[in-house]
């Protein structure tokens, strides 16, 4: 995960709190929440967070066979994106971890 990306917690007390990472290191990532009730970052496992997208979302794949793609996602499943790769017309299953927001669409 890095600076700037859209995340969901996926365990504990705050899971499905969508955040903004504003800091990271391998054993932890501080998130400033979305949620108005919550002013304050806080931090987090990386094995607690998911990157979070919405349906439509311009991404770019960042692994696998596919790797600096570009496409647009058609499903969500979890941890898991549908996206329909733009070169070849073709849907795919990804990870979202695998996944990066195009510039187009934050």
């Amino acid at each position: 995960m890095n600076v700037g990306d859209l995340v969901k917690v996926i365990e504990g007390d705050l899971r499905n709190l969508i955040g903004v990472v504003i800091d990271h290191t391998d054993k932890q990532v501080t998130i400033l929440p979305k949620e108005i009730e919550i002013n304050e970052p806080v931090s987090f496992l990386p094995t607690q967070l998911i990157k979070h997208f919405k349906l439509g979302d311009k991404v770019k794949l960042t692994e696998g066979s596919y790797h600096g793609q570009q496409g647009t996602i058609l499903k969500l499943d979890d941890k898991v994106a549908g996206v329909i790769v733009d070169n070849i017309n073709q849907e795919i299953k990804c990870l979202v971890n695998t996944l990066d927001v195009c510039v187009e669409s934050k």
